[in-house]
Formats: structure tokens, C-alpha cells, sequence
């Protein structure tokens, strides 16, 4: 099991189940088929594979065991999996409508009263499909997820095949897929990446062919929804299509990362090699040419190369001899130079192609430029990885494996090291390097398995000789010798080793002996002896130990003291040869026989003894004296209470109880506790208590654990207690919910400046009022006693800060008096973290224009760092490094939800680029990504309002700004926004899915219903539309010397207009699709008012008014159809 994968099983153990499964059917799955599942089952789902759960491993062996498939078919085993657990075709319906119903809302889990009403929704039997069943047919469970419990499917592929299922049983697939997957808004016609699983399962499906040639028709059309996974889809799924076919997404995905001049994913780059014909391979070779900048030339010609590599490694006779020298030339040629100012990723890519010629002459030739003078370390890795797959036993792959063994990648490489010669080459390159050595032992537990170390010393094994044991001596005295490893005798590798040099020399035991006795310090004798005693330990025999004990009589007195400690270690760690030499020492009374049996009952005394010692010491502390007790007895029993509960009487708990309600909590008044700091300012750095409130937050604790109903009996003193609490859990943990009556007396002691204990612990009182509003507590008494704190100079500078933070919560717009206090903080304060705070709040809760302003001019002051100067190294993080990371000044800004300050961050990009230019852009680069996420982040959270005009001005920008040089960068990241965009479930969408479900119920009254809905989204689109056109067109005239600013009042006012309103909007402008609009819309709203008259007059028959509905529902969707197509014609603008 491995623990990366949370106990679950990694592929190399799956592929030695499935190997060692007896199938009953005589079935026996070829390796190549065992590959092609693991692939299947791994693609997109890396470390998270559906059968690394050995239950549904089971199912994986019982599928190959039953339908005994010459190729893996993976939509086949889920279907088969389901077969299994639901057959019956009305019950898999409702499983399947279950499904559709988690992949609409995107998410693989809901509270389980939110799943239980699903159950009800789609009349599923009491008897099944409740989460106990899911639980028991391993689909789903109820469990915590981010301290919330929730009903959540075992795997996300499970949802996403019953929906395939469930598209696949309809009339129309790709018609019902796309009003699923395909997203329509403002002019936006964009495939949800989110429905890429069931779009996966539709491919494999038997109408694969149908489903991808629709895909790859809709991504021709719109290439821009090209992303990474349906780029790493289409390489995956489609490779053994037609030529015609392979021919389109080879064009497809090849173009679209070449007008992005982004790199082609991982999982698609060499596999596009498989899509390769004469006419493509032909402009591979073009595009490696030097184009109009640095960038474009460096990642076109990476993502060539990578693709050059796919086709090497399949030996595509497309690469004769003539091309294989042409490719080598061309690949050291890049891996030495590829002027792409430190960003590597065409030198790996060239590595990894060179590994395809295993030609061990070209180590050299790039050896100098891709690991000695590179400080890249993804560029040394690749190195590495380009000397294994080249000739691992090659001596300039081992050198290379030596000098960089700090490297996982190194240390794989020692694991392919085969031939006698590679052998004695590394061992003798080694024997005597300690800080090899020693970086290589310091790493050995991890490494210490099968396949890895172990797998080196199985190599060494095999290449056993009189030169190897020469070496792996060496080792063994160059080990014993550093002085500053203390882990001989743990190193599994050094006892394995020390054993198969005594395999082949008996007398080893004595060489190790006669080496150590040679050293003349006798301290240094005796360290490396007693350093040394567990691998000595191992080289006893009972034919030995006698000659072992003689040869000692010559060394220090000091060292024969623990000569015997070596046949207690070999009675310990060597089997039944070490017992038989225990048992012979004994015998020739060379050592004393050990009493195991004494030696545990002296433990287990010892260890009753010591809860002994608990219990009795807590009875002393529950009453040392008649009539008395000592106050730590609560801390204590709360610290030991394990131990104090197995052991203590009947008579003892009720002690405790008692004392602890009775004669404590019913008697102590926190408000009579007194409190004398030695100085204010310094707050408890000195100060002296009531005795109680020493103990009383221990007390409080221990009548949790024993009496627990009582706490709710001292509510009020619980709170009381505030003012001297350094625990603050424990308020939260008995008191759910506090209110301004509750705060009245604290209150009063934090506002008394001439009350020290306003003074204690003032920031228990902040954090607590802050987690309490977070509960949405009214605490309208907290906010001037916050301000206090701020303004008062006897208050540590922290606590002042987190005072100011925690404001935030007490506030909003309407607080003018705050707004000014806000101010005179940021224009007057001289503490430069107040004045953050401060112009934060003005930011965030006021939308003050000169804090914003001020904002944005301090992001502007670069900051220097480059992290290429601490890569890999321990260091302390600064000032600017920590911005840089966490982004605290540039959060307020980021926190804005209003697109009209887009402007704002869009001249922050154009001041981002001024840095990208320059020749020393290195120290700036950390910086100007900074700048990146702080618009990419304001851009991202915009998309909680449902629009996406935000995003689509975003691409514009990019699109006038295409001359930048690195601006590819920055578009990669937009189109994660996009993904995100798309990805998000608004209310008001689930509100229209689940209104689309009306439609199918056939029902009068169902009918009406619809149609008043869709009237309703007819007239909420129509206000977006008229919004995006007014946005769009004052846009576009702004680079005019005079042009309309945008109208923000204008958009309140369209918020509230009626239907017939936005109709007489629309009048102002104009085109052809625009007044085709314009007819429909009137004829729509004639025909929508006097439906809604002779609903309410009660005039009709229902059932003739539902067939009116059904009418006028068409007029509705013909309307949605032209908004959209308007839409379309306003994005043209741009």
C-alpha cells in the first residue's frame, strides 16, 4: 500500500495482483493488455486510479476472469461493474438519474438531508439507494469533508459513466450531451469542462466515432475551448482513427498551442507523434525556424521537439538515417543554445528526444551546457533522466549518477547499473567518496525496498567477484570511518552488504577487527568499535565467538567493556545464528545469560509502578490534607485522565465532582477575580491573579469531561471569564452563540483604561468577538471598544493590528463615523501596518476612491527577487519573498467585486509588460507574475456575478496587446479563468435546470408554469443583452478623443425595467438581427400579456391555457435564440 496514495494501491502493485490472479476460467491477460488498463484507468485520474481500491480491483479480476477480453474496453468493465450491482433496467434509471443530478452541480457531493430529498425527487425505493445501501455497494458514503458531513461518491468516474449510460439510451445523444456540456451566454458558445468524464466515456463508447467526430466538428468551429484535457483526450482516445480523422486533430491541437505559443501538455505532445503524415512532418521541420521573438521561437521549437521525440521513440519510418542526422544536429544544437533566457523546457524536451538515439557519445556533447553550468535543476534532472534511458552503464552516465546523487532521479540511475564492468566502475568510484556515501545512507529508509535499493544490491549480487568483495570492503572501512554518521548498524544496506562479503570470506570478521585495531588513538578505537557492533554482530557464529572474545584481549580496557554487547546484538538481529552463538558465548561463560523473562516482568513492574505513581499523585492533589485540595489537580486531571479513570473508585470521581461543581464552579465569580499587571504596556509579561483564575479554565475542562450538563448552568460566568482566558477554545467550545446582554461586564472591564485587566490578555477578547461575528452574532457594543484598543498607546503594536482586522466585522458602508476613523489612521498614523490595515477596510468595505488609488500606486513599487538565486537552498524568507507569495497588499484590491474598477487593473498589466522588456527582466520576473495574479484574481472572483463580459474584456486586452512578448504566459492563464468561468454552478442555473424538468412532466399546470418561467428568462436575458451592448459600444469608442464614459446608474436603472421597458430600450439601436429581435420580442410580449390576462381572469379552461403555454413557449425560445445570436454580433465589436 503505498502512503502517497492514502493507503491504496499503486500501479506496480496492481500489476502483481492482476499477474498472480488464478482465474478459474483458465483466462491468462497478456502483459500488454495488464499496461493498457493501468494506462486507461491512470489517464487523468494520476494517483487517483478507480482500481488502485482493492474492491474495485476485484471487480477488475472478475471482469477478466468472466468476459475474458482480448483489449481492455473500459466503458465495457464499468458497465459490467454496475451489471453487478444493478441490473434491473428500472433501478439503474434511477441510479442514473441520481448521477446526472451530482454532474450538474458539478460536484461529487451534498449534505446527505439534501440526498435524501433527491431520493424523493426521483421516486427511488425506500430499500435501496439510501446512503446506507450506496455505502454497502461501495458507491458512496456519508462522511467529513472539511469538518462537513457530507453524502460523497466513492470515485468520480462512477457518476460520470452512469451519465454516459444514461445520454446513450436516449434518441438523441449529442443532443441531449450538449444542452448539458455546452454553455450559451452573451454571445459565448463554450464546451463545460467539467462534462469532460461523461464526454470521455461517450468516445469509448460504441457511438465513439459519432461523439468525437461532433467533437472534433465543435472544436474546429470554436478553438479556443481547446484546452489542455481535451487536447490530452483527443491524442488519447482517437489515435487509431482514419487518416482523415487523425489528419484534423493532429491540425487541431498542433495549431492551437501554436497560435498560443504555450507548450502542448504532457500527455498529448508525444503522443501526437501518432497523428504525424508526410505533409505535417514537413512543417514540423519549417517550424523550427527562428520566428518574430525569443518566445515564440522557443516554444514552437520545444513543442516540435517533443513531438520529434514521440516519433523516434515509435520508430516511424517517416525518420530515415538522412532525417535521424538532421534531428541530432538540431537537438544537441538546442539543448546547448536554446536562448530562451533561463526557461528550460526546450533543453528537456531535446534531452528527452536524444535519449530515443541511445548513443552514449552524445552525453558529452551536452553534458557541460544541460547539467554543469545550468543551475536549473528541472534541466540536471532531465539530464539524468536522458543518461539512463541513454546507457546507464556507460562511466559518464555513472560519474553523472555519483556528482549528483542528491537526486532522486541519480539514485534510479545506480538502480539500471547491470554489467560486470558498470559494476566494479561505480563501486570502485565510490569506495572511498564519504560525501557520497553519506548522502546516499542518510536517504536509505526511504529508498530501502524492492525496486530500489534493494534493487542495486541484487545487481551487485549477481556481478559477485574477487575485485567486487575488495570494493564493498572499502565502502564498509570508508563508512565506519565518517565521523560525523552514526547509523552503521541501522543501515539495512550495510548488513546486507557486510553478509555477502562473509558469504564469500569467513574470516571477515577479523579483517573488520584488524582494521579498527590499527588506529593508534584508542578513543578513536573505541568509537569505531562500538559504531560498528551491530555489523559485527552479524559476522558471529557460534564457530567464531570464542576467537572473537581471544582476538579482543589485545584492545583497550575500554573497548573489551562492550565486547559482549556484540553477542547480545547478534542474539537480536541474526536469526537463529545469532542465537546459537548467544547460546555457545554462554556456554564457554564468555557472557551472562539474560533472564528475558525477568527482564520483561522488571518492564511491566516498572510500568505499573509509574501509573501507580499517576493515580497517587492526583489522590495527593484531590486532598493533601483533610478538608483541602491543590489547584492543579483540575490541569492534572485533564493530563492524565486516561490513566486516572481506568484506576480510580467510585468514592474518588464523586470527590472530584464534587470539588469541581460544589465547592469551585457554583462559588468563584469571575468578575470578583483582580488582576495587578506590573506595567501596562507590557501586558502579562508581569502580573499577579486571583488564585482561581489561575485554575479556572482547567476547571472548566475537567466539569466538561465529568459533569458536562453543568457547564450550561454557569454560562454567564464562562463568558465573564473572557478577560483572562489564554485558551480561547475552550470559550468557543461551551458557548455556540453570545449576544451584547452576555458581553455587558466584559465589556465594561475591556473599556476601563484604569482596569488592568483591560490590559492581561486584550487579544483573546478581539479574537473571540471576531469568531463570534463569524457566527453572524449582532454584537453591535463591540465595535467602540475595538477602536480603543486601536487608538490606545498601552496596547502592543500585534494587538492593535489584529484589533483593526477584527473590525472589519462590526462595519459596512453605512458607518461614516468608522469611514473618518478609518482615515485619520491612514493619513495620520506613523505605524506602517496600521496604515495597511486601515486603507484596507476603506478598500473593502467603503470603496474609497483615494484608498483604492493609493493601492494601486503601491503595487506599482517593484520588488526585486529572483528565485533562482535560493533555489534549492535553506534560507529565511524576507519581506519581499513573502509578498510575493502570500499577496497581502495586493488582497484588498483583488477583493473588489465590482467590474467598473477593471480598468484599474488593466493599466496595472500594461505597467506589468514595462518589466518583461528589460534586459535584467530576471530579478522582475516574480514581481511581474504578482502583478499577473493580482488581475487574474479580481478577474476570477468577478465570475460570481454571472457574466462574462469581465473575462471577455480580459481577452480583448490581450488580444490589442498581442505585440508583448511574453504575453502568451499570461493568455494560459486566462484561459484557466475561462475554465473556471464556465466550470461555476450559479443559483439562478440551477434554478433553470431544474425548471427544464416542467417540461417533461405533461401535466397542465406544469405547462403554464414553464412558460411563465421562460418569459421570465426571456426578460432577465433581454436586460444583460442591452447591458452588454452599452458596455461593448462605449468601449469601443473610447479611443476616440471624445467618448461617452461607461454609465453605471444607467445599469441600476435597467435592474428594476419591466419587460415592455427593455423592449423601448432596445429601440435605440440598431442592425439587422437587432430589429429581427425587436419583431419577435413584440410579438412575444403581446402575446405574454394576454396569457397572463386570461390566466388571472380565470376566463379558460386549464387545459386549453396549457396548450397556449406550449405555444407561446416557443415564441419564448425563438426569443432566447436571437438574443443569443445578437450577442454573437456584439463580440465582433471587440
Amino acid at each position: 500500500m503505498s502512503d502517497l496514495l492514502g493507503g491504496k494501491l499503486d500501479n506496480s502493485e496492481i500489476k502483481k495482483e492482476i499477474g498472480k490472479s488464478s482465474f478459474s476460467t483458465g483466462y491468462k491477460p497478456s502483459s500488454q493488455l495488464i499496461n493498457d488498463t493501468l494506462e486507461q484507468l491512470w489517464f487523468h485520474d494520476f494517483y487517483n486510479s478507480f482500481i488502485s481500491d482493492e474492491v474495485y480491483l476485484s471487480y477488475l479480476l472478475s471482469y477478466l476472469n468472466q468476459i475474458k477480453p482480448r483489449k481492455f474496453d473500459r466503458y465495457e468493465f464499468y458497465k459490467y461493474f454496475f451489471d453487478q450491482i444493478e441490473k434491473k433496467l428500472s433501478a439503474r434509471k434511477i441510479l442514473q438519474q441520481i448521477a446526472l443530478t451530482f454532474e450538474k452541480l458539478q460536484s461529487d457531493a451534498i449534505p446527505p438531508e439534501e440526498y435524501n430529498s433527491l431520493l424523493q425527487q426521483v421516486n427511488a425505493p425506500t430499500d435501496t439507494f439510501s446512503a446506507s445501501w450506496m455505502d454497502t455497494c461501495h458507491l458512496g458514503k456519508v462522511k467529513k469533508r472539511d469538518e462537513k458531513k457530507l453524502f460523497i461518491w466513492e470515485h468520480h468516474t462512477l457518476t460520470e459513466f452512469l451519465v454516459a449510460e444514461y445520454l446513450l439510451e436516449g434518441e438523441d445523444v449529442l443532443g441531449e450531451f450538449q444542452k448539458l456540456a455546452i454553455l450559451k451566454q452573451e454571445g459565448i458558445t463554450a464546451f463545460k469542462p467539467s462534462w469532460s468524464g461523461v464526454l470521455r466515456f461517450l468516445i469509448e463508447s460504441k457511438k465513439g466515432l459519432e461523439v468525437s467526430a461532433w467533437l472534433i466538428s465543435f472544436l474546429e468551429k470554436h478553438p479556443d475551448d481547446l484546452d489542455d484535457n481535451l487536447a490530452e483526450l483527443l491524442v488519447y482516445e482517437l489515435a487509431n482513427q482514419t487518416s482523415k480523422i487523425k489528419k484534423r486533430v493532429f491540425n487541431l491541437v498542433y495549431n492551437s498551442y501554436f497560435e498560443k505559443v504555450t507548450w502542448i501538455p504532457v500527455r498529448a505532445r508525444v503522443r501526437l507523434s501518432k497523428f504525424v503524415d508526410k505533409q505535417s512532418y514537413k512543417r514540423l521541420k519549417t517550424d523550427i525556424k527562428v520566428w518574430a521573438n525569443k518566445t515564440e521561437t522557443f516554444v514552437r521549437r520545444g513543442n516540435v521537439v517533443s513531438i520529434i521525440e514521440g516519433i523516434l521513440k515509435d520508430k516511424n519510418k517517416i525518420v530515415d538515417a538522412t532525417e535521424k542526422k538532421f534531428w541530432l544536429t538540431k537537438l544537441v544544437e538546442f539543448a546547448n543554445n536554446p536562448n530562451d533566457d533561463g526557461n528550460g523546457v526546450l533543453q528537456r524536451h531535446s534531452l528527452g528526444a536524444l535519449a530515443q538515439f541511445e548513443d552514449e557519445s552524445i552525453i558529452s556533447k551536452v553534458s557541460q551546457k544541460c547539467f554543469e553550468e545550468t543551475r536549473d535543476s528541472l534541466v540536471r534532472n532531465e539530464f539524468i533522466q536522458f543518461c539512463i534511458d541513454t546507457n546507464p552503464n556507460s562511466k559518464e552516465a555513472i560519474d553523472y549518477f555519483v556528482k549528483d546523487i542528491s537526486s532522486i532521479y541519480s539514485r534510479h540511475g545506480l538502480y539500471r547499473i547491470t554489467t560486470q564492468e558498470a559494476i566494479e566502475y561505480l563501486l570502485s568510484k565510490i569506495a572511498e567518496d564519504t560525501s557520497f556515501l553519506r548522502e546516499f545512507l542518510d536517504k536509505e529508509s526511504v529508498f530501502d525496498k524492492d525496486g530500489s535499493d534493494r534493487r542495486l544490491l541484487k545487481n551487485i549480487k549477481k556481478r559477485i567477484n574477487t575485485k567486487v568483495i575488495q570494493l564493498l570492503k572499502k565502502i564498509i572501512f570508508t563508512v565506519l570511518r565518517i565521523t560525523d554518521y552514526y547509523h552503521e548498524g541501522q543501515s539495512s544496506l550495510l548488513r546486507q552488504i557486510i553478509q555477502l562479503i562473509n558469504e564469500h570470506d569467513p574470516r571477515y570478521l577479523f579483517e573488520i577487527l584488524t582494521d579498527i585495531k590499527s588506529e593508534k588513538d584508542e578513543q578513536k578505537i573505541d568509537r569505531l568499535f562500538w559504531d560498528s557492533r551491530d555489523l559485527l554482530a552479524l559476522l558471529l557464529t557460534k564457530d567464531n565467538v570464542k576467537e572473537y572474545f581471544d582476538f579482543l584481549k589485545d584492545f583497550p580496557d575500554r573497548t573489551k567493556r562492550d565486547t559482549q554487547f556484540v553477542v547480545y546484538s547478534a542474539k537480536r538481529l541474526n536469526g537463529e545464528i545469532g542465537e546459537a552463538t548467544y547460546q555457545e558465548a554462554v556456554k564457554l561463560k564468555l557472557v551472562e545469560k539474560v533472564d528475558e523473562r525477568s527482564s520483561k516482568k522488571y518492564f511491566e513492574k516498572q510500568e505499573r509502578q509509574r501509573k501507580q505513581k499517576v493515580y497517587t499523585n492526583f489522590l495527593h492533589q484531590l486532598e493533601p490534607e483533610p478538608g483541602k485540595f491543590q489547584t492543579g489537580v483540575f490541569e492534572y486531571f485533564i493530563q492524565n485522565k486516561e490513566e486516572i479513570q481506568k484506576q480510580w473508585k467510585k468514592k474518588d470521581k464523586q470527590k472530584l465532582l464534587k470539588l469541581a461543581v460544589k465547592v469551585c464552579l457554583q462559588k468563584i465569580n469571575p468578575r470578583q477575580f483582580r488582576v495587578t499587571l506590573a506595567n501596562k504596556g507590557e501586558g502579562n509579561n508581569q502580573f499577579t491573579w486571583s488564585t482561581p483564575a489561575s485554575y479556572y479554565g482547567d476547571l472548566l475542562n475537567a466539569v466538561k469531561e465529568l459533569a458536562p450538563e453543568e457547564i450550561k448552568k454557569h454560562r454567564q460566568n464562562i463568558i465573564d471569564f473572557i478577560p483572562y482566558e489564554f485558551d480561547t477554545s475552550a470559550t468557543l467550545d461551551f458557548i455556540e452563540q453570545v449576544n451584547d446582554t452576555d458581553l455587558a461586564w466584559v465589556n465594561q472591564v475591556m473599556s476601563d483604561q484604569n482596569d488592568h485587566r483591560r490590559y492581561l490578555i486584550p487579544q483573546t477578547y478581539i479574537y473571540l468577538v471576531g469568531e463570534y461575528a463569524k457566527r453572524r452574532c449582532k454584537l453591535d457594543t463591540v465595535k467602540p471598544i475595538l477602536k480603543s484598543f486601536i487608538t490606545d498607546p498601552d496596547i502592543r503594536d500585534y494587538t492593535r493590528r489584529s484589533a483593526l482586522e477584527n473590525l472589519a466585522h462590526f462595519i459596512d458602508s453605512s458607518d461614516k463615523v468608522t469611514k473618518k476613523f478609518l482615515k485619520d489612521i491612514f493619513t495620520k498614523s506613523s505605524d506602517q501596518e496600521l496604515v495597511e490595515i486601515a486603507n484596507g477596510l476603506l478598500i473593502t468595505v467603503y470603496e474609497d476612491e483615494k484608498a483604492i488609488n493609493w493601492r494601486f500606486e503601491k503595487l506599482k513599487k517593484p520588488l526585486e527577487f529572483n528565485r533562482e538565486d535560493v533555489e534549492g537552498q535553506a534560507h529565511s524568507v524576507g519581506a519581499v519573498e513573502e509578498e510575493l507569495m502570500r499577496m497581502s497588499s495586493a488582497k484588498p484590491l483583488m477583493d473588489l467585486r465590482d467590474e467598473k474598477y477593471l480598468p484599474k487593473f488593466l493599466d496595472l498589466l500594461d505597467y506589468s509588460f514595462k518589466f518583461t522588456e528589460k534586459k535584467d527582466n530576471k530579478k522582475y520576473w516574480e514581481y511581474v507574475n504578482y502583478l499577473w495574479r493580482t488581475v487574474t484574481e479580481f478577474v476570477d472572483k468577478l465570475k460570481e456575478k454571472g457574466s462574462f463580459i469581465p473575462l471577455m474584456e480580459l481577452e480583448n486586452w490581450v488580444e490589442e496587446h498581442s505585440q508583448y512578448e511574453n504575453i502568451n504566459w499570461f493568455e494560459a492563464r486566462i484561459k484557466e479563468i475561462k475554465r473556471n468561468y464556465l466550470n461555476l454552478v450559479h443559483p439562478f442555473d440551477k434554478l433553470v435546470d431544474g425548471v427544464e424538468e416542467l417540461n417533461k412532466i405533461g401535466v397542465p399546470a406544469a405547462s403554464i408554469a414553464y412558460f411563465l418561467f421562460k418569459a421570465q428568462l426571456v426578460e432577465s436575458r433581454l436586460r444583460d443583452l442591452i447591458l452588454g451592448i452599452n458596455y461593448f459600444l462605449e468601449k469601443a469608442n473610447n479611443k476616440l478623443p471624445i467618448y461617452r464614459k461607461l454609465n453605471h446608474e444607467n445599469k441600476k436603472r435597467l435592474k428594476n425595467s419591466t419587460l415592455s421597458q427593455l423592449c423601448d430600450e432596445l429601440n435605440c439601436y440598431q442592425s439587422q438581427l437587432v430589429e429581427k429581435l425587436k419583431n419577435k420580442l413584440s410579438q412575444f410580449s403581446t402575446e405574454r400579456n394576454k396569457f397572463n390576462h386570461e390566466l388571472y381572469n380565470q376566463n379558460k379552461d386549464i387545459r386549453d391555457l396549457s396548450e397556449e403555454a406550449k405555444k407561446y413557449t416557443k415564441f419564448a425560445e425563438e426569443s432566447l435564440d436571437l438574443i443569443h445570436s445578437v450577442w454573437e454580433e456584439i463580440l465582433t465589436i471587440r
